[in-house]
C-alpha cells in the first residue's frame, strides 16, 4: 500500500482530461499571493505531533478506561469542530448531502459493521 501511495506521482496522466485528480496544475501569478506554504507545513507538523499525543493518552489511559469508552469520547468532541468548520466554510449547505446515494451506502456499511462486531 505504501508503495503504492509513493508511485502515484509518478503515474502517467492524459492531457486534457478533467477527471484524473492526480494531473499537475500549474499555479497563476495570482494564486501565489493566497499561497502560505510555511503556514501548511507548520499546521501539518503540528497535527502529527497532536495526533500522537492524543495516541498516547489514549494508550497510557487504557488500564483504567476501555479503548472504545475513549475513541467514542474523542470522536463525539470531534463532532462539534467539524460542524463548525463546515458551517463557517459553506454556510448550511454542510448538512445537505451532495450525493445521498454513496452517503446512504456507507452508513449502512457502518452500520452492519458495528453490528457484526458486537460481542454475543
Amino acid at each position: 500500500m505504501l508503495a503504492f501511495l509513493l508511485a502515484l506521482p509518478f503515474f502517467p496522466v492524459a492531457e486534457g482530461t478533467t477527471s484524473s485528480c492526480f494531473r499537475k496544475i500549474a499555479m497563476r501569478p495570482q494564486d501565489i499571493k493566497y499561497s502560505n506554504l510555511p503556514l501548511g507545513v507548520s499546521l501539518t507538523l503540528a497535527e502529527i505531533i497532536l495526533l500522537l499525543v492524543i495516541a498516547g493518552l489514549v494508550k497510557l489511559t487504557a488500564p483504567q478506561i476501555s479503548i472504545m469508552t475513549a475513541l467514542a469520547a474523542r470522536y463525539l468532541f470531534c463532532l462539534p469542530l467539524l460542524l463548525m468548520v463546515g458551517i463557517h466554510l459553506h454556510g448550511m449547505a454542510t448538512l445537505r448531502p451532495s450525493r445521498p446515494r454513496p452517503l446512504a451506502i456507507r452508513i449502512l456499511v457502518g452500520l452492519w459493521d458495528l453490528v457484526s462486531t458486537l460481542p454475543r
